[in-house]
């Protein structure tokens, strides 16, 4: 499937200028249109009834401050998306472009950020998004895109180079969570200028073995090398993003995997040491 539209939810904070960088990589890439996406807390839905009138003050109180630094955050959101139009050479529209050229469009909704980003994120052929720091609201974001927009999504750490997709490490298991990965990455895949197939030692010979998606690729013109590599001390996600990165990958393709309780999103082992310590894109789908 051919990446047309991009949706890059932003926050304002200071990992905007790196996801935006790798948007722009990726928008270029593919001739998408990019769709910059803030959603603005409602601090009122904290405080849906005020049960006692002599606490209804200070609540307002709490409410008015809440509002002020929503505002302020979409603010900086916004003031990021115009400096990246200018620098980039990036055109403001919505609608698709006809005449070439680059294009965004910024939005700006009031809500749950979780649950606004996967209902945008359905009709987005690829979602971008932080990798959430330790102090950082992002997860709630990233879990949410991951598990519950049924789209790609491209995680993109705060030290992120410039280049995406000219050398690509694919973590294969065969699971149907790599398989969806491995088919939402053949635009990046088929343009690469390297692939690396990576498995990990010691697990059982899969159905689909790593040759056969060796072959599977070169069906789509990708010539791929495969790379066994053995965990040993290390885990498994740490296994393979020393892999990815000593192979000089600038993106790594994986299944995201984890299991939802009560609608709390829980990421597995292998995925959320990968987001939580990546330095380079990870592409993932669920």
């Amino acid at each position: 499937m051919a990446i047309k539209t991009i949706l890059v939810p932003l926050e304002g904070g200071e990992t905007g200028t790196s996801v935006l960088d790798i948007a722009l990589v990726a928008t270029r890439t593919s001739g998408a249109h990019l769709v910059v996406l803030h959603v603005k807390a409602d601090p009122r839905e904290m405080f849906p009834f005020i049960a006692e009138p002599a606490t209804a003050g200070s609540v307002e109180l709490v409410i008015e401050a809440a509002e002020r630094s929503a505002n302020e955050l979409a603010a900086r959101a916004r003031g990021l998306f115009d400096e990246f139009c200018r620098n980039a050479g990036v055109t403001v529209a919505e609608g698709p472009d006809v005449a070439g050229g680059m294009f965004a469009a910024w939005h700006e909704e009031v809500g749950l950020a979780g649950e606004v980003v996967a209902r945008r994120g359905r009709l987005a052929d690829l979602i971008v998004v932080a990798r959430p720091g330790e102090r950082d609201a992002a997860p709630v974001i990233l879990e949410s895109a991951l598990m519950d927009s049924g789209r790609p999504i491209l995680v993109v750490p705060p030290t992120a180079g410039k280049t995406l997709g000219g050398n690509v490490a694919v973590a294969w298991n065969d699971s149907p969570q790599a398989a969806r990965a491995v088919a939402a990455a053949l635009p990046f895949l088929s343009t690469a200028g390297k692939v690396t197939v990576l498995t990990v030692k010691g697990r059982e010979e899969a159905p689909a073995s790593p040759r056969e998606l060796s072959a599977y690729l070169a069906w789509h013109g990708v010539r791929a090398s495969i790379k066994t590599i053995t965990a040993g001390a290390k885990d498994v996600g740490a296994a393979l993003l020393a892999e990815a990165q000593g192979t000089g990958a600038d993106l790594l393709v994986m299944g995201g995997y984890g299991h939802s309780r009560m609608r709390e999103v829980i990421l597995g082992g292998v995925t959320h040491h990968v987001l939580s310590a990546t330095t380079i894109p990870v592409l993932m789908m669920h």
